[in-house]
């Protein structure tokens, strides 16, 4: 089975959602061997027309008679427009974590999984669009020394690309439902003010994990609005823990890794 959807009813939420489970993991969305939820818009929105939204995921522990939260670093805030009407996560929970007897998350061979939304309301506005860049070739480089002594999220400096100021934001051993299973790789705004007065950037980035043995890069894109302080894009888990640490893989040679980000596209919207 691909993905199972399931039509949710949520009191006083006029728009029809469908909780979408994947068991065996979203490959498309590098979900392999996780479980992936998402929670998915099914009616139409206008065009110009996008809904706040914050999400939780829940999945009931038999054992424990609790419900483990998936939140991610923090509750999840979804914007659902037109063009991107499904929100969730890809890697929500290990698969084998999900299988184990250990764990309370199988009964008798059936489990429990839910939902809690938080919805303001819908908003259309005008809106003036602003083609910035496409197809760049500007790439920062960043050069990590004494990457084992990490802390578990660290930024890097600065760097400015079409104008505006940008970091990233790296997780060496993961976080959240990744924590010592995958590295994860971020692309943030370091300068808020740009993101006022309804002001947001579309952006694709192209994050890489430079191969120093020259045995082939971990490459993985990304795209999305960045819309409120705080918002960031990027790959949950563009290179295992194990492999980074192995020295025979080349992405680690004296304790130093070098990450690259490239802005493929960006375009500015402001309100009118």
């Amino acid at each position: 089975m691909l993905y199972l959807e399931v039509m949710v009813d949520f009191k006083n939420f006029r728009d029809l959602r469908a909780l979408v489970i994947h068991p065996n993991g979203n490959k498309d969305d590098h979900g392999d061997d996780h479980i992936s939820l998402y929670l998915r818009l099914i009616n139409d929105l206008d065009r110009g027309c996008s809904i706040d939204a914050t999400v939780k995921f829940f999945i009931y522990d038999y054992k424990r008679r609790v419900y483990l939260v998936i939140l991610g670093y923090s509750t999840e805030e979804c914007i659902y427009t037109v063009r991107e009407k499904e929100k969730g996560f890809a890697r929500a929970l290990p698969l084998d974590d999900f299988l184990s007897s250990s764990n309370g998350f199988l009964q008798n061979g059936g489990c429990m999984f839910g939902a809690e939304v938080f919805v303001a309301d819908a908003i259309a506005k005008n809106a003036r669009l602003s083609t910035l860049n496409e197809n760049t070739n500007s790439i920062y480089t960043w050069v990590i020394e004494d990457f084992s002594k990490l802390s578990d999220c660290e930024l890097s400096s600065m760097f400015i690309s079409e104008g505006h100021p940008w970091r990233l934001q790296i997780h060496p051993r993961g976080w959240g439902t990744l924590l010592n299973s995958g590295l994860l790789l971020y692309l943030i705004p370091d300068d808020t003010s740009d993101l006022t007065n309804g002001r947001k950037f579309f952006v694709q980035v192209e994050l890489r994990i430079k191969n120093l043995q020259n045995l082939g890069d971990a490459v993985g894109t990304d795209c999305g609005w960045f819309m409120t302080p705080g918002s960031g894009y990027g790959i949950r888990h563009l290179l295992s823990v194990t492999k980074i640490q192995n020295p025979q893989k080349g992405f680690k040679i004296d304790d130093t890794v070098i990450v690259q980000a490239k802005l493929n596209y960006m375009m500015k919207v402001d309100n009118v």
